[in-house]
């Protein structure tokens, strides 16, 4: 897919400079906009199914790209009303904090909601319940596989499963007649 690259223009010289600032930043190189970094989201498309970019926005006010692990994303809410309109994505991770006094680490449990990048509702609660929303964050959730109407992705590789599990099943069987003929062979 990426095979010679992709460029991003605008007419606009003012869009143009913001295109450049964020496909130039180091830190959005490391996830996304570089050669390397692309080839590997694809890779992960495939495996997993699915990507969660959030968009973290910086002090400086720029905008930092990084992906939610896909195992972290345990729910995606819609509107009651219109299941293709995501509200929010629920994730649920173990963040690791290091005590640099005693060098030991913790595993400290976390919960957050993060809205989809296209909700933008006039109330907007700090909390769900006693979790909170990362409203500085919004999330593009890009997904494969699955039909219309289900919420997460499936891998490209899911469909491969079962011949991949009837041809171990055939190279076994096979193995078994190679082996027959081997010792039919030495007698």
């Amino acid at each position: 897919v990426w095979g010679q690259g992709c460029t991003v223009q605008s007419t606009d010289e003012t869009a143009q400079g913001t295109i450049d600032a964020f496909m130039s930043d180091p830190r959005n190189q490391v996830e996304l906009t570089s050669h390397q970094a692309r080839t590997m989201k694809e890779q992960d498309l495939q495996v997993l199914g699915n990507l969660y970019f959030a968009f973290f926005t910086a002090p400086d006010g720029s905008s930092v790209v990084r992906t939610l692990p896909a195992e972290e994303v345990m729910e995606i809410v819609c509107n009651p009303e219109d299941a293709r309109e995501p509200w929010f994505y629920k994730r649920q991770w173990t963040a690791s904090t290091l005590d640099v006094v005693t060098g030991v680490s913790k595993q400290v449990p976390r919960i957050a909601w993060y809205p989809d990048f296209r909700y933008e509702p006039a109330d907007r609660p700090d909390r769900i319940g006693s979790d909170p929303v990362m409203w500085d964050s919004p999330v593009y959730h890009v997904r494969v596989g699955g039909l219309s109407d289900m919420r997460f992705g499936l891998p490209e590789t899911y469909q491969a499963q079962d011949w991949a599990k009837a041809y171990n099943v055939f190279l076994e069987n096979w193995s078994t007649i190679v082996q027959a003929y081997a010792r039919f062979a030495f007698k």
